[in-house]
């Protein structure tokens, strides 16, 4: 039986933080929301041990999938506040 470590030179590993940081990324610039899992991949070629190992590899390519996103589990994507109803003030006249 053989697994995934004797078919690769690596494996890197990402935080939470580094994966909702490759979404936001990819939000930002490309206007597209992206799974947390196909964001995995971009946090990775991001990450400071890719760099220093990947001999100067000037492109990468990475598929990015986004059909399964909740938008109001999304971080970055905090729902805008209801706007404040208005207050009726009622002025009653004074009969002094």
């Amino acid at each position: 039986m053989w697994s995934v470590r004797d078919l690769v030179e690596d494996i890197i590993t990402v935080s939470e933080e580094e994966i909702i940081t490759a979404m936001q990324l990819v939000w930002e610039r490309m206007k597209i929301v992206i799974e947390a899992s196909s964001a995995v991949a971009l946090a990775a070629a991001l990450s400071q041990k890719f760099v220093k190992q990947s001999g100067g590899v000037k492109r990468v390519g990475i598929v990015f999938s986004g059909g399964n996103v909740s938008f109001d589990k999304v971080p970055f994507l905090k729902p805008k506040a209801p706007a404040a109803a208005a207050a009726t003030i009622e002025v009653i006249p004074s009969k002094l």
